[in-house]
């Protein structure tokens, strides 16, 4: 009866292990696509600051309302 109790303590410790891991893996992901969002962003804004520089428009910067 003992040692049934003992493995489901570590049952137990195992799925809190696994929930930490994917939380993990959760936060991971999250600052990957973070970093990815605000590279193609800065990407956008470069192109439509040269685009405007072409076109001599000194308000082609300013976001569209």
């Amino acid at each position: 009866m003992l040692e049934l109790l003992i493995m489901a303590a570590e049952t137990a410790d195992a799925a809190e292990e696994g929930k930490k891991v994917i939380t993990g893996m959760l936060v991971v992901g999250l600052i990957f696509l973070s970093v990815v969002v605000l590279g193609e962003t800065s990407k956008y804004l470069r192109h439509r600051r040269k685009r405007a520089r072409r076109a001599g428009d000194v308000n082609a910067w300013r976001p569209v309302r």
